[in-house]
């Protein structure tokens, strides 16, 4: 998720910063009104920033005592989050009600001298669920039945990248918040994601589809376009094909 920085003043309003003036108004402009007042989420968005930067302090400091201490080269580091978080997109708030990309798109970063190579930006599509996977196989232990694939393809063509199909869920609870209105509220969620669209199942049935590249605020839904039916057929499929315990709802 990208977040551009904000400066709030003690009165709460938003100071002149052009930037940050065109990423709210793009927002209230692609979904409407936010389910909070702008200032709000403006000082929401920077404690998100701050917690950011402190994380960005600790990870520092823990690289730096693994270099003094000589076991940098020695260690597999890896820097990911849980999830995303969201301002006013879709009129959400928060996260665990949706499951958009500014939820699912998190930051994903090896560091293993020797083992991974520096500076490399692979451009395909990865998911938490393979992180087991790699770490053992960067380690050199034998993977005991962990799920997934490792990522070394990613980095190493000569392994051959084996296409999967990236799965999220949300599963409704009934003590779940009901303000703002979320989408989780309408029953358990599944999405699906292969190239560069994004296939999202509501719990009443109702489908979304997005075009990732073109569309990454996720504005247009391509459901009922003609020229995205045939990806539509795919994409239902590839949710279907996925194990039945993936796609089930868990018991309540």
């Amino acid at each position: 998720m990208s977040l551009l920085p904000s400066r709030v003043s003690t009165q709460v309003a938003i100071a002149p910063d052009p930037p940050v003036d065109r990423y709210w108004n793009n927002l209230q402009r692609a979904y409407g009104p936010p389910p909070l007042p702008v200032q709000f989420l403006a000082v929401s968005l920077d404690a998100y920033d701050g917690g950011i930067t402190y994380l960005d302090l600790q990870v520092d400091a823990l690289l730096r005592g693994l270099a003094e201490r000589r076991q940098l080269t020695n260690t597999i580091v890896v820097v990911t989050s849980d999830h995303g978080e969201l301002f006013g997109e879709h009129t959400l708030v928060a996260h665990g009600n949706n499951l958009y990309l500014p939820v699912l798109h998190v930051p994903l970063i090896l560091i293993a001298p020797g083992r991974v190579p520096a500076g490399a930006r692979p451009p395909s599509l990865a998911s938490l669920r393979d992180l087991p996977a790699t770490l053992f196989e960067l380690s050199g232990v034998r993977n005991p039945g962990f799920p997934g694939h490792s990522l070394t393809a990613l980095w190493t063509p000569s392994a051959g990248l084996v296409n999967d199909t990236l799965f999220a869920a949300l599963d409704y609870h009934r003590l779940m918040p009901k303000w703002p209105p979320a989408p989780v509220l309408r029953g358990d969620m599944r999405t699906v994601v292969l190239d560069s669209l994004q296939y999202i199942r509501n719990g009443d049935g109702a489908e979304e589809l997005y075009h990732l590249g073109r569309d990454p605020w996720e504005v247009r839904n391509l459901v009922t376009v003609p020229a995205y039916q045939a990806d539509l057929t795919r994409y239902r499929a590839a949710l279907t094909a996925l194990p039945e315990r993936s796609r089930a709802p868990v018991s309540k």
